[in-house]
């Protein structure tokens, strides 16, 4: 019925919607690609935050932990729910780029301040955490956060960061502190 149905309204367009698509063929797809590329790019390398000396500094992981956090927490605005695209992508961009070691020191950084005024940059940290080390986040998760509802949401990324790299340890990990935690 659905097939039918778009078949249906596929073939009643104007004939001048359908020509739209002609043109595109007369343009060949590695021009199409190139110039959007070009344009992407360009967009790309306007909105880009200058993170060169960060990104230098922690290659060499010399900047220490409280100043890190506080170039994270000025990459996000005053009201860290409105967060523009630019603004979260800038966040993602700065912490993917932090060794583990720097991100295991933010997260106990963070854990130990005001967790709910800082919990954007804790979700990001800790979600990169959890792809590098699915085990250690869970295990950070079941140590350092207090409060069992933010710690339940914690270890399900965790649990779902190890799933994506091992379902069978996953699941493993998952009856292990389903036995251990309380209902």
């Amino acid at each position: 019925m659905l097939a039918f149905t778009a078949g249906y309204f596929v073939n009643s367009w104007p004939k001048q919607t359908q020509v739209c698509n002609t043109h595109a063929r007369e343009r060949p797809p590695a021009k199409i690609a190139a110039e959007q590329g070009e344009n992407v790019a360009a967009n790309i390398n306007k909105s880009k935050p200058n993170l060169s000396k960060i990104q230098t500094q922690n290659k060499n992981q010399t900047l220490p932990i409280s100043e890190l956090a506080g170039h994270l927490s000025s990459l996000i605005s005053s009201d860290p729910t409105v967060l523009s695209f630019s603004q979260t992508a800038s966040v993602y961009t700065f912490v993917a780029n932090l060794p583990e070691s720097q991100l295991l020191g933010l997260l106990q950084y963070f854990s130990s301040t005001n967790f709910n005024h800082n919990s954007t940059e804790f979700s990001a940290l800790f979600s990169r955490y959890a792809e590098l080390n699915p085990t250690k986040a869970i295990d950070f998760a079941l140590t350092e956060i207090d409060d069992e509802s933010t710690k339940t949401g914690y270890l399900a990324t965790g649990l779902d960061a190890l799933g994506m790299q091992d379902p069978i340890a996953a699941y493993d990990y998952f009856l292990q502190l389903n036995h251990a935690l309380p209902s």
